[in-house]
Formats: structure tokens, sequence, C-alpha cells
């Protein structure tokens, strides 16, 4: 596919980045870090330089299952171990909900 500008645009599987693993000394983590450092204006949050380098690399990868990294946006679920608090409202929130405890 090609956007109006002529430059290509890629579709990639997307993964969130809230709550990760890696083993010492993870290639996957040096290179999202160096891509952060290097590429960081051509993607617009931390998960996109992650699922490029995931697809890029053919990186082998595992996924935690749903109650490791709940979204505060969901149902509550009586068995999430996270709670991530997506978005700016959210952060807001739990700062405010931080600063008062």
């Amino acid at each position: 596919m090609t956007t109006t500008d002529n430059t290509k645009t890629m579709f990639i599987k997307s993964y969130n980045s809230g709550v990760i693993l890696f083993e010492k000394e993870s290639f996957l983590l040096d290179l999202w870090i160096h891509l952060i450092n290097q590429a960081r204006d051509h993607f617009i949050v931390d998960d996109q330089v992650l699922a490029f380098a995931i697809s890029q690399y053919h990186s082998p990868i595992g996924i935690f299952p749903l109650k490791f990294n709940w979204r505060n946006t969901w149902l509550p679920h009586e068995e999430a171990v996270i709670l991530h608090w997506m978005g700016e409202e959210a952060k807001t929130a739990l700062r405010i909900k931080i600063l008062c405890d």
C-alpha cells in the first residue's frame, strides 16, 4: 500500500508494551531501545517501535494472559493481577490517586 505522499505504509501486528519481560541481554530489548533512540520520529508510541522490531526481525515472543495487563477501560475483573492505566485521562486520575493516598 502507498500513502498519498508516496511513502510506504506497513501493516504489522500490534503489541501492548505495558507489561513486558525480557531475558537478560535480550537482542529484542537492545533493538527496541536502539530504534526508540534512532527512529522515534517515525513512530507515534513505543508500542509501534516494539511491533516493528518484532515483525522485522521475526523475534520469538510469548504473550501474557490478559489478567497480567488488564486495561482500566475494561469491566472490573476479579482475577486481574496488573491494571494498566491507559491514556492521559487515566494517568491523570492515577496520579491524583497516588498523591491523595
